[in-house]
């Protein structure tokens, strides 16, 4: 009677998991390496996260365009972004790229200029 596994066994066992933490590395934390697609388009779940956070961002800065607007007497929209006080530097520009957000004072527009946030 057999006690414990072989070495061929084992060897087995562990050529196995490691083909499957690599293969699964790079689907979750993205690859590093130059196969990668550059598309503009987010191809892992941390990308889409910071991708998240900027529509966040963009969002938050709607808001707070709309409420100077309804609070403003002459109802105009702010000068730039820098005259929503309540807003931080880090909520004024994409996190993913760090460009500021374009701001249209005339109609109250945010836009992201990051590639693959265009429709933000």
């Amino acid at each position: 009677m057999k006690k414990g596994f072989s070495l061929i066994e084992m060897l087995v066992v562990l050529v196995i998991i490691v083909v499957l933490s690599s293969v699964l590395t790079g689907v979750y934390l993205g690859s590093k390496g130059g196969s990668k697609i550059d598309d503009g388009k987010a191809h892992s779940p941390m990308q889409r996260a910071k991708d998240t956070v900027c529509l966040e961002n963009i969002h938050s800065v709607r808001i707070s365009i709309a409420a100077a607007h309804a609070s403003d007497t002459e109802e105009k929209f702010p000068g730039s972004l820098t005259e929503l006080r309540e807003l931080g530097a880090q909520l004024r520009a994409c996190p993913v790229g760090k460009e500021p957000y374009e701001y249209d004072p005339t109609s109250g527009q945010v836009k992201c200029v990051h590639p693959g946030h265009a429709n933000y």
